[in-house]
């Protein structure tokens, strides 16, 4: 059989329905039908077709035990050793449970005011918002605050004005924290800096966007997520990596060394999934920035120890992508993750 040619599904565990690749967010017929094998091979108690965490970690789970990578993703080769590996029958000889949201239900992931159905809707203060806006770009930012600070600063930015920066998401490292929508997707949600009006000329403080020719700032036109993350670490005289503002240290296996040598607190698994389906979600609803459409940095990349941050495509960016002067967020981590992807 060649790579491309899958096994036909086995009787009572796949009737008849046709898969598409899936991961954490997707929900439908096709995912009872992973979750039913899952069952059957016990690494799964309960069908809903919800691919939530439980299925999350069950995939994982059998993709460990096959020798294949665990990306936790059902692409063509995991789908093809499940359909190998499933019984002919359930051997649990009980019912599924198929309770929970309506399985034919493929609404867009966004409904019309801009709210995203997977995330827990928790409303920024009325200062931390802006005006209306079309959203044509996305930036990914880090919090770079110390572990275990997430639910304080959405608390925070619920309930103060602060300097009235915000984000429209927050994205926590586990489930258990989760995704957080703080501002609609329409509306400006001052996550990003631009140029400045100093002294009656314009001064790139963080940087554009340029669309037509014309400096647009990047407020007007971006969504924003931040993740839970300590972002840019240093060592401390033991040699330990610690986060820059409170000392906080960290465990070698949860620093991502760059090339350079610089350490930043690696972005879980759970984030990256949960941040590739609402991008693939948010690219769908969207629509990209005009033709010829390209940024202007505050600062140059090399210069600034940044070459990590650029893009050839201005979808989706870091923030050190229009701001390599001041930030170091989302570190090279996340940046080459985009780039593979977007």
């Amino acid at each position: 059989m060649s790579e491309n040619q899958e096994p036909e599904p086995k009787a009572n565990i796949t009737p008849g329905v046709p898969w598409r690749t899936m991961r954490l967010g997707y929900d439908g017929p096709d995912v009872v039908a992973l979750q039913r094998i899952l069952r059957a091979l016990g690494l799964l108690a309960v069908v809903d077709g919800d691919f939530g965490p439980r299925t999350y970690a069950a995939v994982a789970a059998f993709q460990a035990s096959h020798g294949l990578n665990t990306d936790r993703i059902v692409g063509p080769m995991t789908r093809a050793a499940l359909l190998a590996a499933a019984p002919a029958e359930d051997p649990s000889g009980v019912e599924f449970d198929t309770a929970g949201p309506a399985l034919e239900d493929h609404a867009p992931a966004f409904d019309p005011e801009g709210w995203y159905s997977r995330a827990t809707r928790h409303r920024n203060h009325p200062g931390r918002e802006g005006g209306a806006i079309k959203p044509v770009v996305f930036y990914v930012h880090t919090t770079d605050c110390r572990p275990g600070t997430f639910g304080v600063i959405a608390k925070r930015w619920q309930e103060e004005a602060g300097n009235g920066a915000g984000a429209n998401f927050l994205l926590g490292k586990t489930p258990e924290t989760g995704l957080i929508q703080m501002t609609p997707i329409y509306r400006n949600a001052n996550h990003a800096g631009g140029s400045k009006l100093i002294g009656g000329k314009l001064v790139p403080f963080h940087g554009d966007y340029v669309i037509n020719g014309k400096k647009v700032h990047p407020n007007l036109i971006a969504n924003g997520l931040e993740l839970d993350n300590a972002g840019r670490l240093k060592k401390n005289a033991r040699g330990q990596w610690v986060h820059v503002d409170s000392g906080y240290v960290f465990d070698d296996a949860d620093v991502y060394v760059d090339e350079r040598g610089k350490g930043y607190e690696r972005v879980t698994e759970y984030q990256f999934e949960v941040l590739g389906v609402l991008l693939d979600a948010w690219v769908r609803t969207t629509s990209p920035p005009p033709a010829g459409t390209t940024i202007a940095p505050n600062g140059d990349y090399p210069g600034n120890g940044a070459e990590w941050a650029r893009v050839e495509r201005y979808r989706i960016v870091g923030h050190a992508t229009i701001n390599p002067l001041n930030k170091t967020d989302p570190g090279p981590q996340v940046m080459d993750w985009i780039r593979s992807r977007y």
